[in-house]
Protein backbone atom coordinates (compact mmCIF):
# COMPACT_ATOMS: atom_id res chain seq x y z
CA UNK A 1 0.00 0.00 0.00
CA UNK A 2 2.84 2.36 0.86
CA UNK A 3 4.62 1.68 -2.42
CA UNK A 4 1.40 2.32 -4.35
CA UNK A 5 0.93 5.62 -2.52
CA UNK A 6 4.53 6.65 -3.19
CA UNK A 7 4.15 5.67 -6.85
CA UNK A 8 0.98 7.74 -7.18
CA UNK A 9 2.68 10.69 -5.50
CA UNK A 10 5.65 10.48 -7.86
CA UNK A 11 3.35 10.22 -10.88
CA UNK A 12 1.40 13.29 -9.76
CA UNK A 13 4.63 15.23 -9.17
CA UNK A 14 6.03 14.42 -12.60
CA UNK A 15 2.82 15.00 -14.57
CA UNK A 16 1.37 18.01 -12.71
CA UNK A 17 0.56 21.15 -14.68
CA UNK A 18 3.60 23.42 -14.27
CA UNK A 19 4.68 26.72 -15.72
CA UNK A 20 8.02 26.87 -17.57
CA UNK A 21 10.83 28.11 -15.32
CA UNK A 22 11.28 31.06 -17.72
CA UNK A 23 8.44 32.13 -20.00
CA UNK A 24 9.41 33.24 -23.52
CA UNK A 25 7.22 35.50 -25.67
CA UNK A 26 8.07 35.81 -29.39
CA UNK A 27 7.11 39.25 -30.75
CA UNK A 28 8.68 41.05 -33.75
CA UNK A 29 11.12 43.91 -34.37
CA UNK A 30 12.06 45.96 -31.31
CA UNK A 31 10.20 49.27 -31.36
CA UNK A 32 7.05 47.93 -33.05
CA UNK A 33 3.61 47.26 -31.60
CA UNK A 34 4.17 43.49 -31.21
CA UNK A 35 7.24 44.25 -29.08
CA UNK A 36 5.35 46.86 -27.05
CA UNK A 37 2.52 44.43 -26.34
CA UNK A 38 4.99 41.64 -25.56
CA UNK A 39 6.82 43.79 -23.01
CA UNK A 40 3.55 44.78 -21.33
CA UNK A 41 2.38 41.16 -21.19
CA UNK A 42 5.76 40.11 -19.78
CA UNK A 43 5.47 42.61 -16.93
CA UNK A 44 1.94 41.41 -16.10
CA UNK A 45 2.96 37.73 -16.21
CA UNK A 46 6.02 38.26 -14.03
CA UNK A 47 3.85 40.06 -11.49
CA UNK A 48 1.11 37.39 -11.43
CA UNK A 49 3.24 34.22 -11.65
CA UNK A 50 6.54 35.19 -10.04
CA UNK A 51 8.36 33.59 -13.00
CA UNK A 52 10.86 35.52 -15.13
CA UNK A 53 9.61 36.34 -18.64
CA UNK A 54 11.87 36.86 -21.65
CA UNK A 55 10.67 38.91 -24.63
CA UNK A 56 12.11 37.62 -27.90
CA UNK A 57 12.55 40.17 -30.71
CA UNK A 58 12.11 38.33 -34.01
CA UNK A 59 11.51 38.80 -37.71
CA UNK A 60 7.75 38.46 -37.18
CA UNK A 61 4.85 36.01 -37.43
CA UNK A 62 6.42 33.31 -39.62
CA UNK A 63 9.53 33.10 -37.42
CA UNK A 64 7.33 33.12 -34.30
CA UNK A 65 5.44 30.05 -35.50
CA UNK A 66 8.77 28.27 -36.13
CA UNK A 67 10.01 29.17 -32.63
CA UNK A 68 6.85 27.71 -31.07
CA UNK A 69 7.14 24.54 -33.15
CA UNK A 70 10.77 24.05 -32.06
CA UNK A 71 9.91 24.68 -28.40
CA UNK A 72 12.07 27.83 -28.31
CA UNK A 73 9.12 30.04 -27.30
CA UNK A 74 6.10 29.47 -25.07
CA UNK A 75 3.87 32.25 -26.40
CA UNK A 76 3.90 34.19 -29.67
CA UNK A 77 2.06 36.96 -31.48
CA UNK A 78 1.03 35.83 -34.96
CA UNK A 79 -0.82 37.67 -37.71
CA UNK A 80 -3.71 35.62 -39.09
CA UNK A 81 -3.21 34.14 -42.55
CA UNK A 82 0.58 34.49 -42.64
CA UNK A 83 1.60 30.97 -41.54
CA UNK A 84 0.00 27.55 -41.03
CA UNK A 85 -0.43 26.92 -37.33
CA UNK A 86 -0.27 23.11 -37.57
CA UNK A 87 -0.05 21.82 -33.99
CA UNK A 88 -0.38 25.29 -32.50
CA UNK A 89 -3.48 26.85 -30.98
CA UNK A 90 -4.84 30.37 -30.68
CA UNK A 91 -5.33 31.75 -27.18
CA UNK A 92 -6.97 35.11 -27.91
CA UNK A 93 -7.46 37.75 -30.63
CA UNK A 94 -5.31 40.81 -29.86
CA UNK A 95 -6.01 43.63 -32.33
CA UNK A 96 -6.27 44.34 -36.05
CA UNK A 97 -3.16 44.82 -38.20
CA UNK A 98 -3.96 47.31 -40.96
CA UNK A 99 -2.22 47.29 -44.35
CA UNK A 100 -0.51 50.60 -45.27
CA UNK A 101 0.86 51.07 -48.79
CA UNK A 102 3.15 54.11 -48.49
CA UNK A 103 4.91 56.20 -51.15
CA UNK A 104 6.69 59.59 -51.05
CA UNK A 105 4.43 62.63 -51.43
CA UNK A 106 6.13 63.53 -54.73
CA UNK A 107 5.78 60.02 -56.19
CA UNK A 108 3.89 59.72 -59.50
CA UNK A 109 2.29 56.52 -58.14
CA UNK A 110 -1.35 56.96 -57.05
CA UNK A 111 -2.68 53.38 -57.18
CA UNK A 112 -1.29 50.07 -55.95
CA UNK A 113 -1.11 48.55 -59.45
CA UNK A 114 1.31 51.34 -60.46
CA UNK A 115 3.93 49.87 -58.09
CA UNK A 116 4.84 47.22 -60.66
CA UNK A 117 8.57 47.51 -61.34
CA UNK A 118 9.18 49.80 -58.36
CA UNK A 119 11.66 49.14 -55.55
CA UNK A 120 9.65 48.16 -52.48
CA UNK A 121 10.33 47.68 -48.77
CA UNK A 122 8.22 44.70 -47.63
CA UNK A 123 9.90 43.64 -44.37
CA UNK A 124 11.79 40.50 -43.32
CA UNK A 125 11.06 37.24 -45.14
CA UNK A 126 9.77 35.65 -41.92
CA UNK A 127 7.40 38.49 -41.02
CA UNK A 128 3.61 38.63 -41.23
CA UNK A 129 3.75 42.08 -42.79
CA UNK A 130 5.71 40.68 -45.75
CA UNK A 131 3.27 37.77 -46.19
CA UNK A 132 0.34 40.20 -46.29
CA UNK A 133 2.20 42.49 -48.72
CA UNK A 134 2.78 39.55 -51.07
CA UNK A 135 -0.94 38.67 -51.05
CA UNK A 136 -1.97 42.26 -51.78
CA UNK A 137 0.64 42.85 -54.50
CA UNK A 138 -0.03 39.54 -56.25
CA UNK A 139 -3.72 40.46 -56.44
CA UNK A 140 -2.62 43.42 -58.60
CA UNK A 141 -0.36 41.21 -60.73
CA UNK A 142 2.88 42.35 -59.10
CA UNK A 143 5.29 39.45 -58.57
CA UNK A 144 7.60 39.78 -55.59
CA UNK A 145 10.04 37.30 -57.13
CA UNK A 146 10.65 39.54 -60.16
CA UNK A 147 10.59 42.87 -58.30
CA UNK A 148 13.38 44.73 -56.54
CA UNK A 149 12.35 44.03 -52.94
CA UNK A 150 14.05 45.00 -49.68
CA UNK A 151 13.85 42.78 -46.59
CA UNK A 152 14.42 45.76 -44.28
CA UNK A 153 12.02 46.68 -41.50
CA UNK A 154 9.82 49.59 -42.64
CA UNK A 155 11.56 51.93 -40.17
CA UNK A 156 14.47 51.91 -42.67
CA UNK A 157 12.26 53.18 -45.53
CA UNK A 158 13.26 56.89 -45.25
CA UNK A 159 16.97 56.00 -45.26
CA UNK A 160 16.57 53.69 -48.27
CA UNK A 161 14.48 56.33 -50.03
CA UNK A 162 17.15 58.98 -49.48
CA UNK A 163 19.77 56.58 -50.85
CA UNK A 164 17.71 55.99 -53.99
CA UNK A 165 17.12 52.34 -53.09
CA UNK A 166 13.35 52.37 -52.49
CA UNK A 167 10.21 53.82 -54.10
CA UNK A 168 7.52 52.52 -51.76
CA UNK A 169 6.76 50.54 -48.65
CA UNK A 170 4.02 48.03 -47.69
CA UNK A 171 3.54 47.48 -43.95
CA UNK A 172 0.75 45.72 -42.08
CA UNK A 173 0.65 46.61 -38.40
CA UNK A 174 -1.54 48.00 -35.63
CA UNK A 175 -2.49 51.65 -36.10
CA UNK A 176 -0.78 52.59 -32.82
CA UNK A 177 2.63 51.23 -33.87
CA UNK A 178 5.13 53.85 -32.57
CA UNK A 179 7.43 53.37 -35.57
CA UNK A 180 4.54 53.92 -37.99
CA UNK A 181 3.52 57.14 -36.22
CA UNK A 182 7.12 58.36 -36.33
CA UNK A 183 7.29 57.68 -40.08
CA UNK A 184 4.02 59.37 -41.04
CA UNK A 185 3.42 62.22 -38.59
CA UNK A 186 5.97 64.62 -40.13
CA UNK A 187 4.39 64.45 -43.60
CA UNK A 188 6.23 63.80 -46.85
CA UNK A 189 4.42 60.50 -47.51
CA UNK A 190 1.09 59.34 -48.94
CA UNK A 191 -0.94 56.22 -48.11
CA UNK A 192 -2.35 54.58 -51.24
CA UNK A 193 -5.94 53.28 -51.18
CA UNK A 194 -6.54 49.57 -51.71
CA UNK A 195 -9.60 49.98 -53.91
CA UNK A 196 -10.10 46.21 -54.28
CA UNK A 197 -10.39 45.68 -50.51
CA UNK A 198 -13.77 43.93 -50.79
CA UNK A 199 -12.44 41.54 -53.44
CA UNK A 200 -9.39 40.74 -51.32
CA UNK A 201 -11.66 39.89 -48.37
CA UNK A 202 -13.55 37.40 -50.55
CA UNK A 203 -10.34 35.84 -51.90
CA UNK A 204 -8.54 35.80 -48.53
CA UNK A 205 -11.05 35.20 -45.69
CA UNK A 206 -8.55 36.21 -42.99
CA UNK A 207 -8.77 39.79 -44.33
CA UNK A 208 -11.54 42.25 -43.52
CA UNK A 209 -12.25 45.69 -44.98
CA UNK A 210 -11.35 48.76 -42.93
CA UNK A 211 -10.64 52.46 -43.46
CA UNK A 212 -7.71 54.44 -42.06
CA UNK A 213 -9.41 57.51 -40.49
CA UNK A 214 -8.67 61.01 -41.71
CA UNK A 215 -6.16 62.78 -39.45
CA UNK A 216 -5.08 59.63 -37.60
CA UNK A 217 -1.34 60.37 -37.76
CA UNK A 218 -1.50 64.18 -37.60
CA UNK A 219 -4.30 66.70 -37.27
CA UNK A 220 -2.89 69.89 -38.78
CA UNK A 221 -2.48 69.31 -41.62
CA UNK A 222 -4.52 66.09 -41.56
CA UNK A 223 -2.53 62.92 -42.27
CA UNK A 224 -4.05 61.18 -44.12
CA UNK A 225 -6.15 64.00 -45.61
CA UNK A 226 -9.13 61.67 -46.16
CA UNK A 227 -10.28 58.17 -45.23
CA UNK A 228 -8.20 55.47 -46.94
CA UNK A 229 -9.85 52.11 -47.82
CA UNK A 230 -7.64 49.12 -47.09
CA UNK A 231 -7.61 45.61 -45.58
CA UNK A 232 -6.70 44.32 -42.15
CA UNK A 233 -5.89 40.99 -40.52
CA UNK A 234 -6.28 40.00 -36.87
CA UNK A 235 -3.23 39.29 -34.72
CA UNK A 236 -3.55 36.42 -32.25
CA UNK A 237 -1.74 35.26 -29.16
CA UNK A 238 -0.67 31.69 -29.95
CA UNK A 239 0.80 28.74 -28.02
CA UNK A 240 1.47 25.05 -28.57
CA UNK A 241 -1.47 22.64 -28.42
CA UNK A 242 0.41 20.90 -25.60
CA UNK A 243 0.62 24.07 -23.48
CA UNK A 244 -0.72 23.47 -19.98
CA UNK A 245 -4.01 24.93 -18.79
CA UNK A 246 -2.20 26.85 -16.07
CA UNK A 247 -0.04 28.69 -18.63
CA UNK A 248 -3.09 29.51 -20.76
CA UNK A 249 -5.17 30.77 -17.82
CA UNK A 250 -2.31 32.83 -16.34
CA UNK A 251 -1.63 34.37 -19.75
CA UNK A 252 -5.26 35.29 -20.41
CA UNK A 253 -5.67 36.71 -16.90
CA UNK A 254 -2.57 38.85 -17.47
CA UNK A 255 -3.93 39.95 -20.85
CA UNK A 256 -7.33 41.07 -19.58
CA UNK A 257 -6.75 41.98 -15.93
CA UNK A 258 -3.68 44.22 -16.17
CA UNK A 259 -2.86 47.72 -17.41
CA UNK A 260 -2.18 46.47 -20.95
CA UNK A 261 -5.24 48.26 -22.36
CA UNK A 262 -3.78 51.58 -21.20
CA UNK A 263 -0.61 50.88 -23.21
CA UNK A 264 -2.45 49.35 -26.19
CA UNK A 265 -5.95 50.95 -26.35
CA UNK A 266 -6.86 48.98 -29.50
CA UNK A 267 -6.49 45.64 -27.67
CA UNK A 268 -9.67 43.62 -28.26
CA UNK A 269 -11.72 43.50 -25.05
CA UNK A 270 -12.51 40.18 -23.35
CA UNK A 271 -16.26 40.50 -23.94
CA UNK A 272 -15.61 41.02 -27.68
CA UNK A 273 -13.12 38.14 -27.81
CA UNK A 274 -15.89 35.83 -26.53
CA UNK A 275 -17.75 36.45 -29.81
CA UNK A 276 -14.89 34.99 -31.87
CA UNK A 277 -15.20 31.50 -33.33
CA UNK A 278 -13.14 29.43 -30.88
CA UNK A 279 -12.87 26.19 -32.88
CA UNK A 280 -9.14 26.69 -33.44
CA UNK A 281 -8.54 27.89 -29.86
CA UNK A 282 -6.67 25.94 -27.19
CA UNK A 283 -9.14 23.86 -25.08
CA UNK A 284 -8.21 25.85 -21.97
CA UNK A 285 -8.83 29.11 -23.85
CA UNK A 286 -12.26 27.87 -24.97
CA UNK A 287 -13.13 27.09 -21.35
CA UNK A 288 -11.79 30.50 -20.29
CA UNK A 289 -14.07 32.36 -22.69
CA UNK A 290 -17.02 29.96 -22.22
CA UNK A 291 -16.92 28.36 -18.74
CA UNK A 292 -20.22 26.56 -19.46
CA UNK A 293 -18.95 24.77 -22.58
CA UNK A 294 -20.14 21.16 -22.56
CA UNK A 295 -23.08 21.68 -20.22
CA UNK A 296 -25.46 20.97 -23.11
CA UNK A 297 -24.41 17.31 -22.95
CA UNK A 298 -25.18 17.20 -19.25
CA UNK A 299 -28.53 18.86 -19.91
CA UNK A 300 -29.44 16.19 -22.48
CA UNK A 301 -28.57 13.46 -20.00
CA UNK A 302 -30.76 14.97 -17.31
CA UNK A 303 -33.67 15.45 -19.68
CA UNK A 304 -33.59 11.73 -20.46
CA UNK A 305 -34.73 11.09 -16.91
CA UNK A 306 -38.45 11.32 -17.58
CA UNK A 307 -39.37 11.67 -13.92
CA UNK A 308 -37.66 15.09 -13.76
CA UNK A 309 -38.17 16.24 -17.32
CA UNK A 310 -41.06 18.64 -16.70
CA UNK A 311 -39.48 20.03 -13.53
CA UNK A 312 -36.15 20.59 -15.23
CA UNK A 313 -37.84 22.30 -18.15
CA UNK A 314 -39.77 24.64 -15.88
CA UNK A 315 -36.70 25.45 -13.80
CA UNK A 316 -34.63 25.97 -16.91
CA UNK A 317 -37.24 28.26 -18.47
CA UNK A 318 -37.53 30.28 -15.28
CA UNK A 319 -33.77 30.52 -14.98
CA UNK A 320 -33.44 31.58 -18.60
CA UNK A 321 -36.10 34.29 -18.20
CA UNK A 322 -34.40 35.61 -15.08
CA UNK A 323 -31.01 35.51 -16.78
CA UNK A 324 -32.40 37.25 -19.90
CA UNK A 325 -34.02 39.91 -17.75
CA UNK A 326 -30.83 40.47 -15.79
CA UNK A 327 -28.77 40.61 -18.96
CA UNK A 328 -31.18 43.13 -20.52
CA UNK A 329 -31.01 45.36 -17.44
CA UNK A 330 -27.23 45.11 -17.37
CA UNK A 331 -27.03 45.93 -21.09
CA UNK A 332 -29.12 49.08 -20.61
CA UNK A 333 -26.98 50.09 -17.64
CA UNK A 334 -23.80 49.56 -19.69
CA UNK A 335 -25.25 51.56 -22.59
CA UNK A 336 -26.15 54.49 -20.31
CA UNK A 337 -22.74 54.34 -18.66
CA UNK A 338 -20.99 54.18 -22.04
CA UNK A 339 -22.99 57.18 -23.29
CA UNK A 340 -21.92 59.19 -20.22
CA UNK A 341 -18.30 58.25 -20.90
CA UNK A 342 -18.65 59.26 -24.57
CA UNK A 343 -20.04 62.65 -23.59
CA UNK A 344 -17.12 63.11 -21.21
CA UNK A 345 -14.70 62.09 -24.00
CA UNK A 346 -16.27 64.69 -26.31
CA UNK A 347 -15.75 67.28 -23.57
CA UNK A 348 -12.06 66.34 -23.25
CA UNK A 349 -11.68 66.47 -27.05
CA UNK A 350 -13.29 69.94 -27.17
CA UNK A 351 -10.82 71.14 -24.52
CA UNK A 352 -7.87 69.97 -26.63
CA UNK A 353 -9.34 71.75 -29.69
CA UNK A 354 -9.64 74.96 -27.63
CA UNK A 355 -5.99 74.66 -26.58
CA UNK A 356 -5.02 73.97 -30.22
CA UNK A 357 -6.65 77.25 -31.29
CA UNK A 358 -5.30 79.22 -28.31
CA UNK A 359 -1.65 78.25 -28.85
CA UNK A 360 -1.64 79.26 -32.52
CA UNK A 361 0.56 82.29 -32.96
CA UNK A 362 1.69 82.34 -29.33
CA UNK A 363 5.46 82.63 -28.84
CA UNK A 364 5.59 83.25 -25.08
CA UNK A 365 7.42 80.46 -23.26
CA UNK A 366 5.23 80.91 -20.17
CA UNK A 367 2.03 80.69 -22.20
CA UNK A 368 3.23 77.66 -24.16
CA UNK A 369 4.31 75.87 -20.98
CA UNK A 370 0.86 76.57 -19.53
CA UNK A 371 -0.81 75.07 -22.60
CA UNK A 372 1.52 72.04 -22.41
CA UNK A 373 0.63 71.49 -18.77
CA UNK A 374 -3.11 71.79 -19.52
CA UNK A 375 -3.16 69.31 -22.40
CA UNK A 376 -1.04 66.83 -20.39
CA UNK A 377 -3.46 67.14 -17.48
CA UNK A 378 -6.44 66.60 -19.82
CA UNK A 379 -4.84 63.43 -21.23
CA UNK A 380 -4.08 62.02 -17.75
CA UNK A 381 -7.58 62.83 -16.48
CA UNK A 382 -9.13 61.08 -19.49
CA UNK A 383 -7.01 57.95 -18.91
CA UNK A 384 -8.00 57.93 -15.23
CA UNK A 385 -11.71 58.65 -15.71
CA UNK A 386 -12.60 56.88 -18.96
CA UNK A 387 -12.07 53.27 -17.91
CA UNK A 388 -14.98 51.62 -19.77
CA UNK A 389 -13.46 48.81 -21.87
CA UNK A 390 -15.83 49.43 -24.83
CA UNK A 391 -14.84 53.11 -24.89
CA UNK A 392 -11.13 52.23 -24.82
CA UNK A 393 -11.61 50.23 -28.05
CA UNK A 394 -13.72 53.01 -29.63
CA UNK A 395 -12.11 54.80 -32.60
CA UNK A 396 -12.91 58.18 -31.01
CA UNK A 397 -10.77 57.35 -27.98
CA UNK A 398 -7.84 56.49 -30.26
CA UNK A 399 -8.32 59.78 -32.13
CA UNK A 400 -8.40 61.67 -28.80
CA UNK A 401 -5.09 60.11 -27.70
CA UNK A 402 -3.58 60.89 -31.10
CA UNK A 403 -4.81 64.52 -30.89
CA UNK A 404 -3.25 64.90 -27.41
CA UNK A 405 0.07 63.40 -28.54
CA UNK A 406 0.23 65.57 -31.67
CA UNK A 407 -0.62 68.73 -29.69
CA UNK A 408 1.98 67.95 -27.01
CA UNK A 409 4.67 67.42 -29.68
CA UNK A 410 3.66 70.64 -31.46
CA UNK A 411 3.87 72.77 -28.29
CA UNK A 412 7.17 71.13 -27.28
CA UNK A 413 8.55 71.97 -30.72
CA UNK A 414 7.52 75.64 -30.39
CA UNK A 415 9.04 75.79 -26.90
CA UNK A 416 12.31 74.42 -28.24
CA UNK A 417 12.38 77.19 -30.88
CA UNK A 418 11.55 79.90 -28.32
CA UNK A 419 14.27 78.72 -25.92
CA UNK A 420 16.75 78.46 -28.78
CA UNK A 421 16.05 82.04 -29.90
CA UNK A 422 16.34 83.35 -26.34
CA UNK A 423 19.76 81.73 -25.93
CA UNK A 424 20.99 83.21 -29.23
CA UNK A 425 19.81 86.68 -28.23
Amino acid sequence: ALSAFVGSLVTWWVTRDRLPSTLRIATAAEGGLYAKLGRGLAVALEKSTGHPVEVLFTGGSVENVALLERGEADLAIVQDGTARLGELSRLAPLYHDICHVIVPEASPVHDVDELDGRRLVLGPVCSGTRATAVQVLEHYGISVETSDVSQSYFREFPRLLAAGRADGCVVTTGILNPDLFELLRHGGFRILPIRDATALVILHPHFHSVSIPRGLYAGRPAIPPSEIPTVAATSYLVASESAGSRLVNCTLDALYHSELRRDVPTLIAKRDAREWSTESFHPAARRYFDPFEGLDTMSSLLESLSAFKELLFALGAAGYLLWSRWRSVRARQRDRELERYRERLDDFLDQTVDIERAQMGRQSADALEGYLERVTEIKLRALEELTHEDLRSDQRFVIFLTQCSNLIRKIQGKLALVHGESRRS
